[in-house]
């Protein structure tokens, strides 16, 4: 066996550091949801005091969304119990609530991509659990990847499946 066990040096000098990431920027913004970042007003003069010189873009935003998707009346959520394995498929209106066992899901919104209705959809949930203070999820879920923001609950599983388009 030559060579076993051998390790080659290599030259320090040629390695380079990669920069360092840029952490003022948020990674991931769903459509039509403002990261509320924007650049300090222009006209020379420092923010007030306790003020960090970030403002707050509060104009409304134009109808249809600029990304190309889309409000839908509502959509069609799916839980899993993981105790007894049983699926329900939750048909709900935007800002209805629909229970299943403990849980119950109102859906606050449903979005989907005007160019390709069928193609992927998310929803903006609230989810609660029966006699717990709060809310144990809040947030959006994308169809087409579940995982980027699931809930995390002992029992029950909870996903978006498609937007009801009108």
């Amino acid at each position: 066996m030559l060579g076993a066990g051998v390790v080659q040096a290599q030259d320090s000098g040629s390695q380079t550091t990669p920069p360092a990431p840029d952490l003022t920027v948020p990674d991931f913004i769903l459509p039509g949801q403002d990261s509320g970042v924007t650049a300090p007003p222009s006209n020379g003069t420092a923010p007030a005091a306790g003020q960090d010189g970030i403002v707050q873009d509060t104009s409304p935003r134009p109808p249809p969304y600029e990304d190309g998707a889309a409000d839908a009346p509502g959509g069609v959520v799916r839980v899993l119990d993981k105790i007894t394995g049983d699926t329900t498929d939750l048909t709900l209106d935007d800002g209805q609530t629909g229970t299943v066992g403990l849980l119950s899901v109102t859906l606050n919104t449903c979005r989907y991509m005007v160019a390709n209705p069928s193609g992927n959809a998310w929803g903006e949930m609230t989810i609660t659990v029966k006699d717990m203070t709060g809310p144990v999820f809040e947030g959006w879920m994308i169809a087409s990847a579940p995982a980027i923001h699931a809930l995390d609950h002992p029992r029950y599983d909870v996903w978006m499946l498609r937007c009801t388009t009108p």
